[in-house]
């Protein structure tokens, strides 16, 4: 596969492995993928290139699963040998990413439990 010239490759996030650079101004709509559970368990924004976020949550699940739900739970994968998978859903302008990921944590939320700290109950 050819990678275009401002793409970076990146393993680790299974559908977001060509990211665009020029697209950094962007933010950034996904949820983390449980590959056990086969459903989502938490919805997010960045601002920030996406592999970068998930790299994020790869290091808060390493120190602080001792104290958080979902840094417990993707440790839990990674002792495993497994990780949760990063889907993109939507990518644009600041305001309308949070109206999408408020209004996918709702929607979520109804059916599942996620580990969005606005649904924990």
């Amino acid at each position: 596969m050819k990678m275009p010239k401002n793409a970076i490759a990146k393993r680790s996030i299974s559908n977001l492995s060509l990211y665009n650079e020029k697209d950094c101004n962007t933010s950034h709509v996904y949820v983390l993928y449980c590959p056990v559970l086969k459903r989502i368990r938490y919805v997010g924004c960045t601002n920030s290139v996406p592999w970068a976020r998930y790299n994020g949550h790869m290091a808060d699940a390493r120190a602080c699963h001792r104290y958080n739900a979902k840094a417990a739970w993707i440790y839990s994968l990674i002792q495993q040998g497994l990780r949760p998978v990063m889907r993109l859903v939507h990518s644009g302008e600041a305001h309308a990413a949070f109206v999408v990921e408020e209004e996918l944590i709702a929607s979520i939320s109804k059916r599942r439990q996620l580990f969005n700290v606005r649904c924990v109950k």
